[in-house]
């Protein structure tokens, strides 16, 4: 593995952190969240288990041909000092396979039908075409083939809970807290009646988060729910 991967994914993470809890609207409990005990880590399980995911969902080739990509990653300028050339053409590559990984997922729940969804993805996919690789052509091109799922909600569970973990504070929730925070930020499909109320359910959440190695605070430690005012902010739930 290149030497600037482990330092250009922690800088990407933290950033992806913030963007996040800007989107949730979370800003303000994301900052004070960085100054808890064991934020550290809370991070650090979710940061390993975020590029694990990208891992998995990256294939070999499209691994190895980013890597070995040629093309100027960022139009950097040809006297910006060799040292930094290197890193932004690092984080380059790494932000790229993070979108990607990002962008299938997508073809897995509600996005897959959005137009925006791709165009947001067009650059990224440009990349993915220079280096020859088709997943995400063999994935469109199947879909055709694939049964509609009548509930996309419990197939976007993982990546709702990467996306939110830290930058929407959901490692400082109760279970019950955190199904809440996702049916109002990751609604589940309409796709069918019921799945018009239908809930995630605490169970599910424990499994996934410990099938993704997040985590979590103990019931005996302090928890809090979300109070949806503006901005977002906690309500104690035990000590």
């Amino acid at each position: 593995m290149n030497a600037l991967v482990p330092e250009t994914r922690k800088t990407i993470s933290l950033a992806v952190c913030q963007r996040n809890a800007d989107f949730h609207g979370t800003t303000e409990m994301f900052a004070r969240s960085q100054k808890f005990p064991d934020w550290q880590a809370a991070f650090d399980s979710w940061h390993t288990a975020l590029w694990r995911w990208v891992d998995e969902e990256t294939t070999p080739e499209l691994a190895s041909g980013v890597q070995s990509a040629q093309f100027n990653w960022l139009k950097i300028k040809p006297d910006a000092p060799a040292q930094d050339q290197q890193w932004d053409s690092e984080a380059a590559r790494q932000g790229a396979l993070l979108k990607l990984a990002v962008e299938v997922a997508g073809l897995r729940f509600a996005e897959a039908g959005n137009p925006e969804w791709y165009k947001a993805f067009a650059f990224e996919n440009w990349i993915a075409a220079e280096v020859g690789d088709l997943t995400i052509a063999a994935k469109l091109a199947g879909m055709k083939q694939r049964k509609e799922s009548r509930d996309k909600g419990d197939r976007q569970l993982k990546y709702a809970l990467l996306s939110s973990w830290i930058g929407g504070c959901l490692w400082t929730l109760e279970t019950q807290a955190v199904a809440e925070f996702l049916q109002r930020q990751f609604q589940r499909s309409e796709t069918f009646e019921k799945a018009r109320t239908a809930q995630y359910h605490t169970d599910t959440i424990r499994k996934k988060r410990a099938e993704l190695k997040l985590y979590k605070r103990e019931r005996n430690g302090t928890l809090y729910r979300i109070v949806w005012d503006n901005p977002p902010r906690w309500h104690l739930v035990s000590h």
